[in-house]
């Protein structure tokens, strides 16, 4: 059986950054799994220039720096996989999360680019779109979400495959649904997001459920 070593990196550690290779001495590199992220903040214009900054630089540069540095051992051997974890928000625009699209909007781009340069070397991309995704950070909203080890099995399920794009999430979620509505009719997908946005940002600064159907309609005042 052949032996098999993962890693976990701070992708936040330049030195890391300049010599992946003290991990590997003796093998080659086979996948690469992005699940670095800045931890997201849903505000309107008060986000500071240093968090964006900062932001930027762990979900953008420091991924495409490794990503960089580890291409070459893959096209050595002339084949490897990168795994992007995306979210749902970076297949479509999401009110209140503009900073964090920015990033995410960069790696679809990037890890979209690479396989049309690098196909004929045996290099393959599959780049993950999931959520709603029950973690640590949102267990206070009390909707149903997909479960982090459900996210991690379907990951694993659609690598090997081969697929270009995993869509991630529970079959009633508005998201998979709006999704659905942006990727094959922009124009009803954007009139539904202008629809939901103000609602969705006051939800969020609430700390309200920003995935419900009833942001189509906004808070009523009672009378």
């Amino acid at each position: 059986m052949e032996q098999v070593s993962g890693f976990a990196v701070d992708i936040g550690k330049m030195s890391l950054q300049r010599r992946p290779s003290p991990f590997f001495p003796d093998c080659g590199v086979d996948i690469m799994i992005d699940n670095a992220a800045f931890k997201r903040l849903i505000r309107r214009h008060s986000i500071s220039l240093f968090w964006i900054v900062q932001k930027k630089y762990i979900n953008v540069l420091g991924t495409i720096s490794l990503t960089r540095l580890l291409a070459p051992f893959m096209l050595k051997q002339d084949c490897g996989h990168f795994v992007m974890m995306s979210s749902a928000a970076g297949k479509t625009p999401a009110p209140g999360q503009a900073v964090d699209l920015a990033s995410k909007f960069a790696l679809n781009g990037y890890f979209h680019s690479i396989p049309l340069e690098l196909c004929q070397k045996g290099i393959k991309v599959t780049v993950v779109f999931p959520g709603p995704i029950d973690t640590w950070n949102n267990l206070q909203e009390g909707r149903k979400r997909l479960s982090t080890e459900r996210c991690v099995e379907l990951t694993i399920i659609a690598a090997p495959h081969g697929l270009k794009e995993g869509w991630i999430s529970t079959k009633s979620s508005p998201v998979l649904a709006v999704r659905y509505l942006v990727q094959y009719t922009p124009t009803v997908g954007f009139w539904l997001m202008d629809k939901v946005g103000k609602n969705r940002v006051d939800a969020a600064a609430k700390k309200s459920c920003v995935y419900s159907l009833s942001l189509l309609f906004g808070n009523k005042k009672a009378s």
